[in-house]
């Protein structure tokens, strides 16, 4: 998330227009309907490690030199 974007909505209360944001050269206005806990349960937490090891493998596999 944008720095910019989250600083507004760090200081937004529920139900908040916040004021516009310029983000990728385009003007945006957004509102806080709801401010809900993370929450981080098993099937979440696999699903964050295979898609960490996922991208952890390519990076490698993309780094090696192979030749047939």
């Amino acid at each position: 998330m944008p720095e910019v974007l989250l600083d507004l909505i760090n200081a937004a209360q529920e139900g908040d227009i916040l004021e516009p944001a310029f983000l990728d050269d385009q003007w945006y206005v957004f509102q806080v309907e709801d401010f809900q806990p993370a929450e981080l349960d098993e099937a979440l937490e696999e699903e964050l490690s295979n898609e960490l090891f996922e991208q952890w493998l390519m990076e490698k596999v993309s780094a090696m030199n192979i030749t047939l």
